[in-house]
């Protein structure tokens, strides 16, 4: 009975329903980012809940089912993901954020697979 409609590219939906759930989008990636600081500090290394919050807090503020925007939440969780890791574990070489993401490819295969398993969870749930 509340089931969401499957739309593809725009869908004749208004743009203004997609803001809500950016901000919401938004808002899940600081939360997943905190998270994973404090289990980190714990000495977890948890880089999936920054996409899996963003994908969880966006799906419900979707009121309608969307590829597109389950693609924005992949991509925004993958960026906060990596934009995290530079802030919470930098290069002994040099911690600017420019030269983390040039080294991208020094990063360890742990890594890889929690940002990418948090934005592919940000994407099945982003998508509503």
């Amino acid at each position: 009975m509340n089931e969401k409609k499957e739309t593809t590219s725009g869908g004749g939906h208004n743009p203004i329903a997609f803001v809500l759930p950016a901000v919401f989008a938004i808002g899940g990636c600081i939360i997943g980012a905190v998270l994973t600081w404090f289990l980190l500090r714990q000495g977890i290394d948890s880089l999936v809940f920054i996409g899996l919050f963003c994908g969880l807090a966006a799906g419900r503020a979707l009121k309608f089912k969307s590829k597109n925007f389950g693609f924005f939440c992949a991509v925004l969780g993958l960026f906060a993901s990596l934009l995290t890791e530079a802030y919470l574990s930098p290069f002994i070489a040099d911690g600017s954020l420019l030269f983390f993401f040039t080294h991208l490819q020094d990063l360890s295969f742990a890594t890889w697979i929690m940002a990418g398993l948090g934005s592919y969870m940000a994407y099945s749930y982003g998508k509503a």
